[in-house]
């Protein structure tokens, strides 16, 4: 069951630490990442070693030790150039305004459909959802991304050419998802048991879009702002030194420009609430609340929509695994709809 982690949900067992699947030592000028780091003329090219951390066809991730300031390691990452475009805008244009605390970013390289990004790596201790003290700092630290984004001219011009981060991008998670799965409806390997929760799933989506009226005036009076889109565990990292715990969150792939409601469904709300009441006083905290109601129900809408991608497969074996995922989603999404005064 450990592949539901990537969807949000708690997974007995899943590791804190980015552990390298393997580490080069030998001809590294030559590699891929290290050629690309070179275009920026950095003052040391070659690292002491290659940590792979992801290698993937449209994606991998590298860790280049020593080559940083002050024999400090860097993050190579290699992406979509459209994914690769927002994270560089986010990094670049938006980040260095704000008084959060960030990976520094070396710059990036485009080429014809790839995009490479160079960030300082903040270290292997992902955020933890299971500590008081994380979600206490990731409330603090998204109420000042959020409204200082926000307020600060440069930053706001910057962010709000982003993709749309609002109710509308979750509206067509809706929509995507129900197209594959109701186009599954007639699938030979489906359980009947299966069949079922398919077509739970396709009538709540009806209902939920029958209302969508409802999200939309959750989100109504909240100042648009940045967005990271995808908050949660393996997109954050957290770091000590002399002056406290610090976090780290990276990957703003899904980063966007709207309410904040999706960003608020993995955090200490009282730290968040306590933050905004300081620079905004005018926002009431109910609003607050009905904001991360909505961004629950955002949240399992872009995850059920992610694992369509894997579905429909034509051997058993390939159904079970996003089967499983969607079943338990479907059930935390209908959970959060409830919660949320979505539906009657």
């Amino acid at each position: 069951m450990r592949w539901l982690a990537w969807a949000g949900l708690p997974v007995k067992g899943a590791m804190s630490r980015r552990t390298p699947i393997e580490i080069l030592h030998d001809d590294l000028s030559g590699h891929p990442a290290v050629e690309a780091w070179s275009t920026l003329r950095p003052a040391k090219v070659e690292p002491q070693s290659i940590h792979v951390l992801r290698e993937r066809q449209r994606s991998s991730l590298y860790r280049l030790l020593g080559v940083g300031f002050e024999g400090s390691s860097v993050i190579v990452k290699r992406c979509r150039k459209e994914r690769g475009a927002i994270e560089r805008t986010v990094h670049a244009e938006v980040l260095p305004h704000l008084s959060v605390t960030t990976p520094h970013y070396y710059g990036c390289r485009e080429e014809e459909e790839s995009c490479w990004l160079f960030l300082e790596d903040v270290g292997d201790e992902r955020y933890l959802q299971s500590s008081e003290e994380h979600l206490a700092l990731a409330g603090r630290w998204l109420a000042l991304l959020h409204t200082s984004a926000a307020e600060i001219p440069a930053a706001a011009s910057a962010a709000s050419r982003l993709p749309d981060g609002g109710p509308a991008r979750y509206l067509e998670h809706l929509r995507s998802a129900r197209r594959v799965l109701s186009k599954n409806f007639s699938h030979p390997l489906l359980t009947a048991e299966e069949l079922g929760v398919l077509e739970g799933i396709v009538s709540l989506y009806d209902q939920l879009e029958g209302r969508w009226g409802r999200a939309e005036e959750a989100c109504e009076g909240v100042r648009c702002t940045l967005v990271h889109g995808d908050f949660r565990p393996k997109n954050a990292y957290i770091r000590g030194d002399a002056t406290g715990v610090q976090l780290f969150p990276i990957d703003w792939e899904m980063a966007g420009w709207g309410p904040p409601a999706a960003d608020l469904t993995r955090v200490d709300l009282g730290a968040y609430k306590s933050v905004i009441k300081e620079r905004c006083p005018s926002v009431d905290a109910c609003a607050v609340d009905r904001l991360a109601g909505v961004g629950q129900v955002f949240r399992f809408l872009a995850a059920i929509n992610w694992e369509t991608v894997r579905f429909g497969g034509e051997a058993r074996e390939l159904l079970i695994r996003p089967m499983s995922s969607i079943t338990v989603l479907s059930e935390r999404l209908a959970a959060a709809v409830r919660a949320a005064g979505l539906v009657d």
